[in-house]
């Protein structure tokens, strides 16, 4: 049973719309700390957001291997599989798998050939969805595009602090102008971003205000390498975070888990660390387990709104612990200070930002307003800036 406390879905929902414009998904595990031995299949920031240029299509975007071009290649993983998978039952089990894969770097232009497909066939209108070559805007049969390539990083958090306050409990947050975004500068890491219209996602006939959740895999040869659902949940809320006690690091076995069985597997850890390091109460914490599992970013088909909103009810675990069985969603977007509203949420404001802002410029192309210069952002696909050079290495 889902625990639906009124009280204390009013106080999340306060904290949500107060919380301003700190990401961390990258480097999320031990196998990650080391980018240039283990980073190339290391999953990072996944968006999902109602498409700027046309209300009715969908996008996704997931990036991964951080630091292209310093600490990491610039180039895919020949024979790995990198999934986007979409959940339209409220079961955390995927219904469609976007699974891209890439040939060998081109001795000419070092470019790959890129294939996506749709799976499970009955569940997808096309098997093939897109096939091409990476570093270009792929037209998809049916309406979309999709482009594969090297990108200018968007997150902006300061990890250099945080994983002091990891090893310390101290350090973190820097003060206002010392805070400094861990990618900073021209760091640059591998992207898929796909736009598609949104009716080509399935979702349930009992599910009628469309709401998914998705989450990003890699696959290496090896087996499964890593995932990514909503930000901060495997940084902020696994141990190694401190807790006070002595429970085993979960970050390697969270990431290599599937949603599905994440409350079972990992809801015991999440209640220590939110009561031991956030300070929360266990009411609270119960209630804030059952927010942020399972890991499946939350997203509610067409909804303009973003990360911090509240969305649905639908099926399964579609319906959540705030009020109106609402749960928190609406994708992500490329600019939004996802981690000052996590980061607030889960410390009951005593922790409401890292003090580093929106620093993209006019890189995105999402039409969001750039803070620094109050300039609005042109609208262009892929949305992700172009890639930085020369590349630029961590900014601690």
């Amino acid at each position: 049973m889902r625990i639906r406390r009124p009280l204390i879905a009013l106080a999340a929902c306060a904290l949500l719309a107060s919380a301003g414009p700190a990401r961390a998904d990258f480097r999320d595990g031990p196998v990650f700390a080391d980018t240039a031995a283990n980073g190339r299949l290391d999953v990072g920031p996944l968006y999902v957001f109602r498409s700027p240029s046309n209300a009715n299509n969908t996008v996704f975007v997931m990036t991964v291997s951080p630091f292209t071009g310093v600490l990491t290649p610039a180039t895919f993983v020949k024979g790995a599989r990198y999934d986007i998978d979409i959940d339209g039952s409220g079961d955390a089990v995927a219904d469609m798998v976007l699974r891209t894969t890439f040939g060998p770097p081109s001795a000419v232009d070092g470019s790959q050939s890129v294939l996506m497909r749709c799976l499970p066939k009955p569940r997808c209108r096309r098997y093939i969805f897109a096939r091409g070559r990476t570093g270009k805007n792929i037209s998809v049969p049916g309406g979309g595009t999709l482009r594969a390539g090297n990108q200018d990083i968007p997150d902006y958090f300061d990890q250099g602090a945080w994983d002091t306050r990891m090893a310390t409990n101290t350090g973190f947050p820097r003060s206002p102008g010392t805070a400094k975004d861990f990618y900073g500068g021209k760091a640059n890491s591998l992207a898929i971003v796909l736009e598609v219209p949104s009716t080509r996602i399935r979702v349930s006939p009992d599910n009628p205000k469309k709401v998914i959740g998705v989450w990003a895999r890699t696959v290496g040869t090896g087996g499964r390498t890593d995932r990514e659902g909503r930000p901060f949940v495997n940084t902020g809320l696994m141990p190694k975070t401190p807790t006070g006690q002595s429970r085993a690091d979960r970050r390697n076995a969270f990431n290599v888990a599937f949603p599905d069985r994440d409350r079972i597997a990992f809801r015991d850890d999440m209640l220590s660390v939110l009561t031991s390091f956030y300070g929360r109460s266990p009411i609270d914490a119960s209630f804030l387990a059952d927010t942020f599992l399972p890991d499946m970013l939350m997203f509610e088909i067409g909804n303009p709104n973003g990360f911090g909103s509240l969305i649905g009810p639908g099926p399964g675990f579609f319906s959540g612990p705030f009020a109106g069985n609402q749960v928190l969603g609406n994708g992500r977007r490329l600019s939004e200070d996802v981690h000052d509203v996590t980061l607030n949420l889960l410390s009951n404001g005593a922790m409401p930002s890292d003090n580093v802002s929106d620093d993209n410029g006019l890189r995105i192309t999402d039409g969001s307003v750039d803070p620094a210069s109050a300039q609005t952002r042109a609208i262009a696909f892929p949305y992700v800036g172009t890639a930085g050079s020369p590349a630029s290495g961590p900014n601690p």
